[in-house]
């Protein structure tokens, strides 16, 4: 592994800000997924005002950690190329024994300076693509609930609508029946005038 500075992150870390929900789909490790929009740091759901509270799902644990890192992935990583080129297929494929591998378990040897910082290098792209999804997820969620309160007023809205219409529809009932009284009450008395007597018109 070759070695690598220790400000080198800091310089390249706006380059790999990209859009999880872009024009590729990736799946998400299946270990390792991003803080969901409503986790509080606690653990619980906080519920915004005017807003449902949210079914708690189940708390955060540690796991503990029995895998052994890869090292054959991780010497194959180049992390200058991956943060320049944005490339999160392979940032992706080494969370997982970054994120659970047991560093207390290796060799000695292995945990050289320059494979250390490697490792340091790749969990910092990796905490930095996470809280980057984190944040699309809250903004993702502040148009949903935007959304909803839009169609919630429209439906409230659409509801007032049909009740007036309701109501406008009976009123015009009942004047249909008053004009249909009135037109067969004039009908009457023209025949009436006409020289028609009372049994012709009944019949």
């Amino acid at each position: 592994v070759t070695g690598e500075g220790p400000n080198e992150v800091g310089a390249r870390a706006t380059r790999t800000r990209v859009n999880p929900i872009g024009e590729r789909e990736r799946a998400p490790p299946h270990r390792a997924p991003a803080m969901a929009a409503t986790d509080s740091p606690g653990g619980a759901n906080i519920a915004e005002p005017g807003e449902m509270p949210a079914e708690s799902g189940p708390s955060f644990r540690f796991e503990a950690r029995r895998a052994r890192l890869d090292w054959r992935l991780l010497h194959s990583v180049d992390v200058d190329r991956l943060m320049r080129e944005n490339d999160l297929d392979m940032l992706e494929t080494t969370l997982e024994t970054v994120a659970f591998g047991d560093v207390t378990v290796e060799d000695s040897r292995n945990l050289t300076v320059n494979n250390s910082r490697k490792i340091l290098r790749l969990a910092q792209c990796q905490v930095e693509y996470l809280l980057h999804v984190q944040e699309t997820l809250v903004a993702h969620k502040e148009r949903l609930r935007r959304c909803a309160e839009e169609a919630q007023r429209e439906c409230i809205d659409a509801k007032s609508r049909f009740k007036h219409e309701r109501v406008r529809a009976k009123e015009l009932k009942r004047e249909l029946r008053t004009a249909r009284k009135a037109l067969r009450t004039y009908e009457v008395l023209e025949q009436i005038r006409s020289g028609k007597t009372l049994e012709e018109i009944l019949t």
